[in-house]
């Protein structure tokens, strides 16, 4: 029994192989035309076409012949014939296939059906098929599908409409077809919108009608596409001519299968759920079903939406009131209600007493002799109104009902921060603050005051193109027109302006008009904010020292004497306005690579004064200089102050466009003497050869490291004995520190707290899973736990996140770890260049003959369980795709040339070229 069982077994998995691999489809190619085979090497199609396009997600081959394409099905069953040019596909030239989205709706989400586009771009047509369900003929549809904007499409649930398809006719009129490509009508229209997967509106002679499917429901007498609430109701209206001859809109409420809910002569009330249609006098409400929940013969009604919440606001001769869903009376309609949606509550005042009530119609707050009551920005602040004779002015007043303002304010707004409200009587707008008589800003009309409460400002407009800038003390900060503004934005804020004419460029005034005599390469101005005033770096030459003039506002050359600007520095200076890097210009002339430099202000003073070297990095508020003679890296801040007393022997960026992310790391040699040992080596006088020997022979200083903000100041101490920079937006690094006696690896942040610690001589992060880790020289691979999974024999490990795989090397041997950690040694090579696609790991080894530069190379291909598959010797290059789209796992496309023009198809599995 149990063997029988097995067998059964066996032959179940045997033959769920072989119908994988008889569902692979390839192109094949004899004496230059196509065809296509499956993965038994069956004919699909015969090779008598002259290219082949496979695309295996929509099991759907095109195939070309006489220059025109046709479409084919899986089992190469003609769908459209060869009427598709090849020509006008931007870089290939075969058209676009892609699965439509439901409904034809490009920006949906879904595509749940398996109707294809296919879009002929040279015609500029599409053709809608579905390959499972082949048509004897398909019409070619316009290229663009655009719904108009005034469509209310948020409400539609495109997920479940996936039969039922809007297309447009190459004469611009509509029509729906369903997920076989069959159009559901002979005729065409003007318009058309889906509701639901039933219900479609169609538009003709400028009327609407509605549509279930195939079956017309209505007469074409609409006048409007459908308005939906959520996904049940949804309302049209059509014009009804009265007996004055007069028309008037009548609105109907349809379900979602299309029957008539109720009529109206106004716009229905429509929420996700319920329905609210007012008859003028009386109105009735319905749930999103149809069912009727009450009625009321005499008033009209509103929803009034309180977050969550929804109540019904009433309207009757004698005023405003509120009911709750069920009919249930909160206000008798003898008030004035009023929503107020940004604070989710709503005021009622009924004759002289006023309320506000939360969401739950629970009171806040109520007075009584007011006119209205209305909810601030502060929680606890209320604005009221009373009637002084003609007129209503407006307060402000406490929860505990003590007067913040008293009533003398046509206009009162409260802002939403630091005490601040607005008000307006007559001509004047202030704004004022609570506990404080006078206001902080008084303007006259026609200025319009605003609190931006983020900024901290009072800003003021006066209508036009001037704009006044308050403090929240009332100190006016700045004043300004427009047309300073676009000055600013295109010249910035300097006093002088740059023109180019041709190859030439000069310092103007804002007229245009030069204000120097003198013409330059280039100009670069840059601002200090700080003291408001500008330098102009100009170019004066490109090969030769000095290249380069920096003038002020006062049109003066500033840098010291006999000191300048390089011209290609000019990218460096507008890190840290108000400072100029500059040489000593008789140095660079003797010296190129050995000079003075120091740094000025814009008056020429000397900020960090000369010595030989130069600066190593610039970065806002910081300079990192380094000091040739003194072999020492030192940190000042813009002003020339040292941010840092420990000088350095190296700093080391990270990766990214933020070297530092705000962590720098130095380093110092542990041990002094090693520096002195150095010195002693004379090795400036020295040939390089000689020199990098004598440094090996002298040995690898031992280093101790640490991290330095980015002004400079230490943050962690020199105490690692490894370091690795801090990533590109990442807080975590790899150190490595003494612990009794022995070297331990740890991962830290930025702070310096120990996220994980491990005993190996150094620790690398190669992927958010994995670390590499030393011991004793080598290298192993270790999950970020520190669990050690292969042995301790690498130089370099690399991770290929794109492919899933480790290589690693070991000595002159090249490897592979798969993502189980099974290793390939590929033997010893000068390279291997390794790429994992099609279930198959593709490595291309470099061989160097001895004693030359001069390579070799060839393909060797293996599956992923490492069985070496084949080897192929006259390949440039192997790729994974044929024509722009994935081939089949076991199957390559190898280059012969460089330029891809002469390739074939490779079966691995059987070792051999698909093409003849």
């Amino acid at each position: 029994m149990k063997k029988g069982m097995l067998i059964l077994a066996m032959t179940f998995t045997l033959m769920l192989a072989m119908a994988q691999v008889s569902d692979i489809r390839v192109p094949v190619k004899s004496a230059m035309k196509f065809g296509v085979i499956d993965g038994n090497e069956v004919e699909i199609v015969p090779t008598i076409y002259e290219n082949a396009v496979i695309y295996s997600e929509y099991k759907l081959i095109m195939l070309n012949k006489n220059g025109m394409w046709g479409v084919f099905d899986w089992h190469g069953k003609l769908i459209v014939d060869h009427v598709i040019s090849a020509s006008s596909h931007g870089n290939l030239d075969f058209p676009d296939v892609s699965r439509v989205k439901n409904a034809n709706y490009d920006y949906g989400k879904f595509a749940s059906s398996n109707l294809l586009t296919i879009h002929d771009k040279f015609a500029n047509v599409k053709y809608y098929i579905n390959p499972n369900h082949r048509q004897s003929s398909y019409k070619a549809y316009v290229g663009t599908n655009q719904y108009a904007p005034q469509y209310n499409l948020q409400n539609v649930d495109f997920a479940q409409i996936d039969n039922l398809f809007r297309v447009v006719n190459r004469d611009q009129s509509i029509t729906f077809i369903d997920s076989t490509g069959v159009a559901l009508f002979d005729a065409s229209f003007e318009d058309g919108q889906i509701v639901n997967p039933k219900l479609i509106a169609l538009k003709k002679e400028g009327k609407y009608a509605l549509f279930n499917g195939k079956k017309q429901l209505t007469p074409f007498e609409f006048e409007n596409s459908p308005w939906l609430a959520g996904s049940k109701t949804f309302y049209l209206y059509k014009k009804i001519k009265k007996a004055d001859n007069q028309t008037t809109n009548r609105y109907y409420i349809f379900l979602a299968d299309g029957t008539v809910l109720d009529s109206t002569s106004s716009t229905p009330n429509m929420d996700n759920a319920f329905v609210l249609v007012n008859y003028f006098p009386g109105f009735s409400l319905y749930d999103q079903l149809g069912k009727k929940l009450f009625s009321n013969p005499d008033l009209t009604g509103s929803f009034i939406h309180l977050g969550k919440n929804i109540f019904i606001k009433t309207e009757s001769k004698k005023g405003s009131g509120l009911l709750t869903l069920n009919g249930e009376e909160i206000y008798k309609p003898e008030c004035v209600v009023n929503n107020n949606y940004s604070h989710r509550s709503v005021s009622v005042t009924c004759g002289q007493s006023s309320v506000v009530l939360d969401s739950l119609l629970k009171p806040l707050f109520s007075m009584d002799s007011v006119a209205s009551l209305y909810p601030s920005q502060h929680a606890d602040w209320f604005i009221y109104s009373v009637n002084k004779s003609w007129d209503i002015k407006m307060g402000l007043i406490r929860k505990d009902k003590k007067v913040i303002e008293k009533p003398l304010w046509y206009r009162l707004a409260v802002a939403d921060c630091d005490s601040l409200f607005l008000v307006e009587l007559d001509t004047i707008n202030q704004v004022k603050k609570v506990g404080r008589d006078e206001p902080l800003v008084l303007l006259p009309d026609p200025w319009q005051l605003t609190v931006n409460c983020k900024a901290k400002l009072v800003e003021a407009f006066d209508g036009k193109e001037t704009y006044q800038l308050f403090d929240f003390e009332g100190k006016l900060i700045k004043k300004w027109n427009q047309k300073d503004v676009w000055d600013e934005s295109r010249y910035g804020k300097h006093k002088y302006r740059v023109k180019e004419e041709g190859k030439q460029f000069f310092i103007t005034d804002k007229k245009g008009v030069p204000v120097l005599k003198n013409v330059f390469q280039n100009i670069t101005p840059i601002y200090d904010d700080k003291k408001g005033e500008s330098v102009y770096i100009c170019q004066t030459a490109k090969n030769t020292h000095p290249s380069a003039v920096v003038y002020n506002d006062q049109l003066k050359v500033i840098t010291p004497v006999g000191y300048s600007v390089p011209a290609d520095w000019y990218r460096y200076m507008d890190e840290n306005p108000g400072t100029l890097c500059v040489v000593n210009d008789a140095d660079v002339v003797k010296n190129k690579y050995s000079f003075r430099f120091g740094i000025c202000d814009y008056k020429g003073k000397w900020i960090v004064s000369p010595f030989v070297g130069t600066f190593k990095y610039i970065e806002p508020g910081l300079f990192i200089l380094h000091y040739y003679e003194e072999k020492k890296i030192k940190f000042f801040d813009n002003m020339g102050n040292r941010t840092c007393d420990q000088d350095f022997l190296m700093i080391e960026k990270g990766n990214g466009s933020d070297f530092f992310q705000n962590r720098i790391l130095v380093g110092i040699v542990k041990d002094p003497k090693y520096m002195k040992k150095v010195e002693a080596l004379n090795l400036e006088k020295l040939e390089m050869e000689v020199a990098v020997e004598k440094l090996k022979a002298l040995g690898e200083p031992e280093m101790l490291y640490g991290f330095l903000n980015k002004s400079g100041k230490m943050v962690l101490d020199l105490k690692y004995r490894k370091a690795k920079p801090f990533p590109m937006r990442g807080i975590t690094t790899t150190v490595a520190v003494e612990k009794s006696g022995k070297v331990v690896s740890q991962v830290i942040d930025t702070s310096g707290n120990v996220l994980f610690e491990a005993d190996f001589e150094e620790l690398e992060v190669i992927d958010s899973s994995y670390y590499k880790v030393k011991k004793e020289g080598k290298w192993a691979l270790a999950s970020n736990q520190g669990k050690v999974l292969t042995p301790f024999q690498f130089d370099e490990i690399y991770f290929e996140s794109r492919g899933k795989y480790f290589n690693a090397k070991g000595g002159d041997e090249r490897f592979i770890i798969s993502m189980d950690y099974k290793i390939l040694n590929l033997g010893k090579y000068y390279n291997a260049l390794t790429q994992k696609f099609n279930d198959s790991y593709v490595v291309k080894l470099i061989s160097q003959e001895a004693g030359s530069f001069k390579t070799t190379d060839k393909y060797v291909i293996y599956d992923e369980d490492f069985v070496k598959k084949a080897e192929i010797l006259d390949a440039k290059d192997i790729g994974g795709e044929y024509n722009n789209l994935p081939l089949p796992p076991g199957y390559v496309l190898v280059k012969r040339d460089y330029m891809g023009k002469d390739v074939y198809l490779f079966d691995v599995n059987r070792n051999k070229s698909l093409w003849k």
